[in-house]
């Protein structure tokens, strides 16, 4: 089943390779380098799953989920970062349970991706 689904990572390589990987296999997909572009994006796309990146240049990665909560309380979330700290108890405090997973960079298997939002598709 085809989701939308939002990327936001400032790395521009991460990104692109993720989305031509899910778009693809049939997902329509997004990509954002800044949290206050994504979320903006948020109030205009229904997207079904987001990527996130927990360091960013404008905003926090926990921060944008924690906003974007707010504008789409249905949305879930994959937690991809490169710190190992990041990966914590704190994340699912903060999400109240929709974060799918936490992978940690770099996922070297792009399938991970697209069998965790597939998941999600089936929880519909």
């Amino acid at each position: 089943m085809s989701q939308t689904v939002l990327i936001l990572d400032d790395e521009r390589l991460i990104c692109e390779t993720i989305a031509d990987y899910l778009d693809g296999i049939g997902h329509l997909v997004f990509w954002y380098a800044s949290g206050v572009a994504a979320l903006n994006a948020l109030q205009l796309k229904n997207f079904t799953v987001a990527i996130v990146d927990m360091r960013l240049p404008d905003i926090c990665g926990i921060e944008f989920i924690e906003r974007a909560i707010l504008i789409r309380p249905e949305m879930r979330y994959i937690i991809h970062t490169g710190s190992l700290e990041c990966a914590g108890e704190q994340l699912q405090n903060c999400a109240d349970g929709r974060i799918e997973a936490v992978l940690i960079k770099p996922v070297y298997r792009l399938r991970t991706f697209s069998d965790i939002i597939d998941g999600v598709g089936s929880m519909k």
